[in-house]
């Protein structure tokens, strides 16, 4: 069960994972300990948990956790005190774990510690006793642990264990303070408490596991800490017994001195307790236990002795070798022993040298040491590490082993005696010069075969003698130390060139020993950089390329030096690469090393001289190039170094050469590399002036006047483009930056309003005014109001200022602010809008921008303040504008009068055109302030909002000559909108369009139940896809296609299951021809051009309020019902002769807000519908999106609700003269307008139309000429005639007549002529045209049918006349297959048709293949029961070849016919096809060929069991019987759900008891052919009469699991049997006997 809770397969996870949970859930209910079944459960658990599975193991750790936290929630708080019975089960059960011998249940056990212990921590009773023995039984098992592999995790999950628990611990420390009889003991012959619990800990120190070991040290500190300090703690243990600590670190592990060599196991054992002793002494002086002198000045310590011994003995004795007996693994691990043994022996030296005792020699107490043997060990860790264990191949070796080495020498050169100083150097250079390490000595071409390295460590020795201040004396000590600097020196030249990396590796040690000479220096320089010498540059550059590292050190830390060296040859172009370079490495470390960045940028800020020498080679281009590099490194590096230098010369340097970089650059590209420093040199006050300059000189001569007047991808573009972009980043960089950089871009940028970039300035300034003092936001907007004032600047630059950077600016700082600068600017902006209108057009044109502009301004005004600050007696603002005698209305009020005079102005006639455009954009600011003035102010009352709204908002006044409307929206403006639905990549979205119009309608779509009662044409014939069939079965639901479009059928075929057609229950009808609906929707086209428009946000937002205000109106169909703003919108939208553009914005408002003005929509469909009928006013002879959105929302208004109690009526307008000519109207233009070039947009404008003419029948009349212009149009176009036969399919499926006489207009067009231009396209050459006009004349025919005049006959004999002229039985394979599918196609709605022609179809049969095959007898089976002798017929057309040959199709529509003659057929003929279809079909591999094959199944099992016994067939019922019982395992779910539905319907089992169902499965229901499945069905016949139960639906438990739980239920059982052992559940104990009634 828990393998199964973490299976693969989400459904079988969820299941078992839930049902695990409720089964500990329930076992943890135990009432007595180490209950069999509890204890079964947990064990599982636990071994899941010792998995070597992941997954089962995470999970059985959870579900441990699960049993602990139910097995504490089921027991009281004595219980838990007294006898936690699961509890102390599970820990038992960890401990045991934790001391197993196997890894899998020690990492087990940690697993479930790491789950359990939030949970035992939270019961203080429990924590109180088992913390301390589960810590001890944890740190076990981390002992364990230190013998496994460290991929296993034991160690590291049993760390984390502990550190978990020692939380714990010290989190409740009070309760350890003092033993507790109920508190288990961790250690036998132990006190329970927390001060025996650090005694244990501190004897742990000296064992030689070492993981365990540090984590004993770890833990007490934290314990000691917790009562104690660890100083005083052990100062009290040695003055009650002053050789304690000698005892435990010492005494038991060094009775013997071992005589064997170092791989000797005795050795190798005191190795360890050496390493472990000087570990815990170390420790202990590092955590300030005690001092090192205590240990020497112990004359009972043996440490002294034994790191004399270990020196004298193991320290420097080779290990391996050809003659070992050891592996490889071995003397591995035992050179990483020694190595230890070494640095842990030299840290100890190091304490003793370093914290020895006042008044105490640092050097007395440890002279034994200090000998040959320890200063040899010295020398060949210094030089030759890898001789004594050390591998150097590891990162923390190369890292700590030269840093230990230095402390400890650099301790020892102090306070060593001159005579050991002298054996200590004899040591080195014994090491260093007799055993072949001197690199000045080696012969490099007669050496190529040696290790490089081992000259690469020894001159890293060098260099560490030298960081210690001993080369000197090192070298002076010895002959060979002669001249011996020059001689590496020597070597280096030497090595220069070398290419082998060990060699290099050589050669970089080196460089870098000769580096730390100030003598060698100068020579490294000239003689290695060539500095000093230009011929040598490469050369130079080469050197320093490959050893660039270590140079870029030596620079940063030495840069004085290297000044002071280079100074003089500063333009040699290897001096600039390695100031690049220096800034280089320091960008990439400068995290890891800060101090010396800082160190670095102290020295570098104070060599101006340096910094300018290395400018003078801005002459050249090369030099200008390495120039610019340089600058930018140092900006990158410290970008504040202008205001942190505190050096005016360096500032002088930087700026003066960023300047000449920005100026020499002869074109906008080299310009743009030097743009990237701008923002830094910018703040520089002296130098900002100048830069400002020469940005406005970038934008003047190397920007274009105009954007487009660049070609896009040219390099031209992309600088320009690169050039602005840094303008603009710069704001977003350094915010005190911004007005130097507007005050540049201002000509270019505010040249045009809908610049390329102004909204870039906008979300520029936008994003940085928030991170502006205010003293650098009051110096910005002053700058802007002044410039918006200055008349120098044309009016137009001025009001794109305001927009660009003024309105973005008021919008993003705080209101404060904003506050301040209007009490500073409201009169001069007051003053402004109340200025008279000039007679001079150019004075004119002037005052509108700038008017609109302080309109602009005062919105944002009203917009970011709030009431108290622009509608108060103590408002500021006001008080500035009015005076103080202010009653606060005063601005509010003279804004309202002002902007309303503007809005509904009259505009003279005679005013020149050109002003227009600025009479909109002010008519339409005034419109958008005076809409905030009333937001701010009224919006919280609400009858006065709705009147002023009205009156100021959507009112207009004709009689006084105010049209605001047409002031608002461009009526000058020629609308023309094209289809934007221009390629298969760009497809209309009814359905999404209806969805998204529903929701915000706040409407659902109509639920669709059962089969819809209109077939309309399929939309195949513009799916441009192949055909496709889409089959259901059984009673599985409505088997519509994908586009919604169910397939007709004959009524006259019964279904065998009752209710609806064979065909349609299997989805068979037309099924060559039904298709995938092609998923041409792709996207949302939303119309922009009206939202655009400044007003609509305003207007929307009021909308809002005013809907808000009245959410759920009484619905009304008359004007007066309307709300009073509404009604004015509705008065203008119906005006006779209201401009087409204000009826488009207007109508603009219902699409935007649907929700609005639906409780209306019987007043407002009208007018949208006469919209769309005068669409070819503002569109290109097509349904523009435009279009579809009002049509979309007239189609949701008039759909019908999904529930009928949901309170609205769908839209349905009375059938009077004026709404039939107002719809004709408007499916007329529709209709006209419905053909495109593009079939997906044709389909999507078809299914508009059809959502008309299917609701609005009695309204409809037929648009007959449009439809017979694309039928009948010269020349022929399919997409058109296509377009004319879905109008056509529309109206017929609907029962209206296309042919409509009083409607053809001067059109001389009869009814005959109508049909026969529709007749005629049977002859296309296409066949996806003439297959769609077969289908649209059955479904005109199906019309006719029922009319009283000869319409049908006419139709009908045109058609025959054209399928004779076809001449089916004459004609050639082409015209065959042709007049097939004609027929087929025509017998979707008019089966009828096929009856005349069957006998051609017959004799057609065995000479057609493939579809033609199919398509002939699905014909036949749409009339198959009205045709004699079909049996007999398809008998002899080898019917038996059709149903074994594989072709899907025609053996589905085989059986069709089949089906649909069943009930005529004798029980001979059916045996003479049975046998072959059950052997074909009952394991076909097609789930539609199968649904077919068992719905005549139960045609012919219902046919037999209405049989009278003596006339039954028995071979033939046990057929049907066993295909029956097959079909009921069947793979489809399809099938088995229709098969069962027919046996409880049909057969009369529903209605039988249990006991008579039981019999009937195992009687009537068996069969030996279907075994395989029978228990499947049969244990689903039998669950399924749980349905009748009245209480099927009811929930089991109120709430899910893990919520649920089982409620006790007092219930009258006979459990006599309970004594029974054999009898009595495993379980049978912890149940309550309370709630039962036993029976003796």
């Amino acid at each position: 069960m828990l393998r199964l809770a973490v299976d693969v397969e989400k459904i079988t996870r969820d299941l078992f994972r839930q049902l695990v949970m409720q089964l500990i859930h329930w076992f943890t209910k135990n009432s007595r300990g180490e209950n069999p079944d509890s204890m079964a459960l947990l064990n599982a658990c636990m071994e899941a948990a010792a998995s070597s599975a992941g997954p089962l193991r995470d999970f059985g750790a959870e579900c441990t956790a699960e049993f602990l936290k139910y097995s504490i929630k089921h027991l009281s708080a004595k219980s838990l005190e007294e006898n936690p019975l699961n509890v102390k089960s599970l820990l038992k059960r960890v401990y045991q774990f934790c001391q197993d011998a196997g890894s899998a249940k020690r990492v087990g056990a940690a697993l479930i510690v790491n789950r359990i212990y939030k949970i035992l921590r939270e019961e203080e009773s429990l924590v109180d006793q088992f913390s301390l023995e589960l810590l001890r039984n944890l740190l076990d098992s981390l002992l364990l642990a230190e013998g496994d592999h460290p991929a296993l995790g034991s160690g590291n999950l049993t760390k984390v264990a502990i550190e978990h628990i020692s939380k714990i611990i010290k989190k409740k420390s009070d309760l350890f303070m003092a033993a507790k009889a109920t508190r288990r003991w961790f250690e036998e012959g132990r006190k329970a408490d927390l001060g025996s619990l650090v005694d244990w800990l501190f004897e742990q120190f000296g064992r030689v596991e070492v993981g365990y070991t540090h984590q004993c040290m770890i833990l007490f500190i934290e314990f000691s800490s917790e009562f104690t300090t660890p100083r005083t703690w052990l100062s009290r243990k040695l003055a009650a017994d002053s050789d304690y600590l000698i005892s435990n670190l010492e005494s038991a592990r060094f009775q013997e001195t071992p005589n064997g060599s170092l791989a000797a196991s005795e050795s190798r054992t005191w190795l360890m307790h050496y390493v472990a002793a000087l570990e815990g002494y170390s420790f202990l002086c590092d955590c300030g236990a005690m001092e090192q002198w205590t240990i020497w000045e112990n004359k009972n310590s043996k440490m002294i002795d034994l790191i004399d011994f270990f020196f004298k003995t193991f320290a420097n004795v080779s290990v391996g070798g050809a003659n070992t007996v050891l592996t490889p693994t071995e003397v591995v691990r035992l050179n990483t022993l020694r190595s230890t043994a070494i640095v842990k022996s030299f840290l100890s030296v190091q304490l003793a040298l370093s914290k020895q005792g006042k008044g105490r020699s640092k050097v007395s107490a440890i002279d034994g040491i200090l000998g040959t043997e320890f200063f040899g060990s010295i020398a060949s860790c210094v030089f030759r590490p890898a001789a004594v264990g050390f591998d150097m191949d590891s990162e923390e070796v190369k890292q700590h082993l030269p840093e230990r080495l230095k402390t400890l020498l650099r301790l020892l050169w102090e306070n060593m005696a001159a005579e050991q100083k002298k054996v200590l150097l004899k040591a080195l250079g014994k090491e260093y010069w007799g055993s072949g390490l001197d690199i000045a000595a080696a012969d490099a071409k007669a050496e190529e075969s040696m290790d490089y390295t081992v000259y690469a460590h020894a001159v890293g020795g060098l260099a560490l003698l030298e960081d210690v201040s001993m080369f000197d004396a090192f070298i002076d000590a010895t002959v060979q130390g002669k001249n011996y600097r020059h001689k590496l020196f020597s070597s280096l030249k030497g090595l220069a060139g070398a290419t082998e990396p060990s060699n290099v590796l050589v050669a970089e040690k080196l460089l870098g020993l000769c580096l730390k000479d100030a003598n060698l220096v100068g020579k490294v320089w000239e003689e290695l950089l060539s500095i000093g010498d230009a011929k040598k540059n490469e050369d130079g550059l080469r050197f320093y390329h490959k050893f660039s590292e270590t140079i870029h050190v030596y620079v940063a830390t030495h840069f004085p030096s290297f000044v002071q060296a280079t100074l003089q040859h500063s333009r040699q172009a290897v001096v600039l690469s390695i100031v690049q370079g220096v800034f280089e490495y320091l960008i990439a470390n400068k995290l890891r090393k800060q101090q010396e960045c800082l160190s670095f940028m102290k020295d570098f800020t104070t060599e101006a001289i340096f910094l300018r020498n290395l400018a003078k080679q801005i002459d050249t281009l090369h030099g200008r190039q390495a120039v610019l590099q340089l600058w930018r490194k140092i900006f990158q590096f410290d970008r504040r170094i202008l205001q942190n230098s505190g050096n005016s010369d360096l500032n002088s340097i930087l700026t003066s050469t960023f300047v000449l970089l920005l100026r020499r650059g002869d074109n906008l590209s080299a310009k743009n590399e030097a743009l990237d420093m701008v923002p830094w040199c910018l703040t520089d006050q002296k130098a900002a002036s100048e830069i400002e300059e020469l940005l406005s000189d970038i934008v003047i001569n190397y920007f274009p006047m105009s954007v487009t007047d660049l070609v896009e991808g040219t390099t031209q573009f992309n600088d320009y483009v690169t050039a602005i972009r840094k303008f603009l980043n710069t704001i977003t960089i350094s915010p005190n930056t911004t007005l130097p950089i507007v005050r540049s871009l201002v000509g270019h940028i505010c040249r045009d309003a809908d610049h390329r970039f102004a909204n870039h300035m906008k979300k520029a300034i936008e994003s940085v005014v928030p991170r502006m003092d205010k003293a650098y936001i009051a110096e910005l907007d002053q700058y802007c109001f002044k410039f918006l004032q200055n008349d120098m600047y044309p009016m137009e630059v001025r009001r794109n200022l305001a927009t660009q950077v003024l309105l973005p600016m008021l919008n993003a700082m705080q209101p404060a602010y904003v506050r301040d600068i209007f009490v500073r600017e409201i009169a001069t902006i007051m003053k402004g809008l109340q200025e008279p209108a000039s007679g001079k057009m150019k004075e004119l044109k002037d005052q509108l921008i700038k008017k609109a502009t302080y309109f602009d301004l005062l919105r944002m005004c009203y917009d970011r303040l709030p009431l108290g600050e622009v509608h108060s007696a103590t408002a500021a603002i006001v008080v500035a504008f009015h005076g103080p005698n202010a009653t606060g209305k005063e601005l509010s009020t003279a804004i309202m009068k002002i902007g309303a005079a503007a809005k509904n102005e009259r505009v003279p006639p005679e005013e020149p055109k050109e002003l227009a455009p600025l009479r909109l954009i002010y008519h339409q600011t005034a419109y958008i302030t005076l809409a905030s003035v009333i937001n701010t102010t009224q919006k919280d009352k609400k009858d006065f909002y709705n009147t002023l709204t009205r009156a100021y908002l959507f009112k207009e006044n004709p009689a006084k000559g105010e049209y605001q409307w047409s002031n608002l929206i461009d009526v000058n403006d020629d609308i023309r909108l094209r289809s934007e639905f221009q390629s298969e990549l760009e497809r209309p979205m009814l359905k999404i369009r209806m969805e998204e119009y529903r929701t915000r309608s706040a409407l659902t779509a109509p639920e669709q139940t059962g089969r819809r009662a209109i077939q309309y044409l399929s939309s195949m014939y513009l799916a441009d896809s192949s055909l496709s069939a889409s089959i259901g079965f059984l009673g599985a639901g409505s088997l519509a296609n994908t586009d919604g479009e169910d397939v007709k059928v004959p009524k006259e075929v019964g279904s065998s299951l009752g209710g609806g057609s064979l065909l349609d229950d299997l989805g068979l009808g037309s099924a060559l021809s039904q298709t995938i609906r092609s998923e041409s929707e792709q996207g949302t086209l939303d119309l922009d051009f009206f939202n655009q428009n400044p007003c609509m946000p305003s207007l929307m937002e009021v909308m809002g309020i005013l809907h808000g205000m009245d959410p759920n109106p009484q619905a009304g169909s008359r004007v007066d019902d309307m709300p009073p703003w509404m009604q004015e919108v509705y008065r203008k939208m119906t005006e006779a002769d209201l401009h087409i553009n204000v009826r488009l914005f207007l109508a603009k408002l219902l699409i935007n807000q649907p929700r609005v003005f639906l409780p209306f929509a019987e007043a407002w469909w009208q007018p949208l519908a006469q919209l769309i009928a005068d669409s070819d006013l503002f569109s290109e002879g097509c349904i523009n999106y435009f279009v579809q959105d009002l049509a979309v929302l007239l189609l949701v208004w008039i759909e019908p609700s999904e529930h009928a109690d949901s309170g609205r009526t769908p839209l349905r307008p009375p059938a009077t003269y004026e709404n039939k000519k107002l719809v004709y109207d408007m499916l007329r233009t529709l209709s006209k307008n419905a053909h495109h070039q593009t079939k997906s947009v044709i389909n999507n404008n078809r299914k508009i139309i059809e959502g008309f003419v299917e609701n609005w029948k009695d309204l409809v009349i037929p648009p007959t000429e449009v439809i017979y212009g694309y039928l009948a149009g010269q020349p022929v176009e399919k997409t058109k005639v296509l377009t004319g036969l879905y109008l056509t399919s529309t109206m017929a499926v609907n029962g209206i007549a296309p042919y409509n006489e009083t409607v053809v207009g001067s059109l001389t067009l009869g009814e005959a002529a109508f049909n026969q231009s529709l007749v005629n396209h049977l002859t296309n050459r296409y066949k996806d045209v003439y297959g769609p006009c077969a289908e649209v004349i059955g479904q005109l025919l199906q019309a006719y049918d029922s009319r009283i005049d000869d319409s049908r006959e006419e139709l009908e004999s045109l058609v025959q006349t054209q399928l004779s002229a076809l001449g089916a039985l004459q004609a050639l394979a082409p015209d065959q297959e042709r007049f097939v599918y004609i027929l087929n196609r025509m017998s979707v709605a008019f089966p009828r048709i096929v009856g005349l022609r069957a006998k051609e179809l017959l004799f057609l049969l065995p000479r057609l293949i493939g579809p033609a095959k199919a398509f002939c007898l699905e014909a036949l089976a749409s009339r198959a029961d009205h045709i004699e002798h079909l049996f007999e017929d398809l008998a002899a057309k080898n019917l038996l070849g059709i149903l074994e040959y594989r072709d899907d199709d025609c053996q589905t529509y085989a059986l069709v016919n089949l089906f649909t003659i069943a009930s005529s057929l004798t029980w001979k003929q059916v045996s003479t096809f049975l046998e072959t279809a059950i052997r074909t079909f009952a394991s076909h591999p097609s789930a539609r060929c199968r649904q077919a094959f068992y719905t005549l199944i139960i045609r012919l099992h219902a046919k037999d069991a209405q049989t009278p016994e003596g006339g039954k067939d028995a071979a033939m019922t046990q057929l049907l019987k066993v295909a029956l019982l097959r079909g009921l395992g069947d793979a489809d779910e399809d099938i088995r759900r229709g098969l069962f539905e027919y046996v409880h319907r049909d057969t009369g089992f529903a209605a039988a008891n249990v006991f008579s169902k039981m019999e009937t499965i195992v009687s009537a229901f068996y069969a030996p052919e279907a075994e395989e499945s029978f228990l499947g069905y049969g244990a689903y016949f039998l669950l399924e009469a749980t349905k009748d139960s009245p209480t099927y639906l009811a929930n089991l438990f109120e709430s899910g699991l893990p919520d649920a739980r089982f409620a006790d239920n007092a219930m009258d059982i006979d459990i006599s049997w309970a004594n029974v052992a054999s009898m009595q559940p495993l379980f049978a104990v912890t149940q309550d006997s309370g709630q039962v009634v036993r029976h003796p």
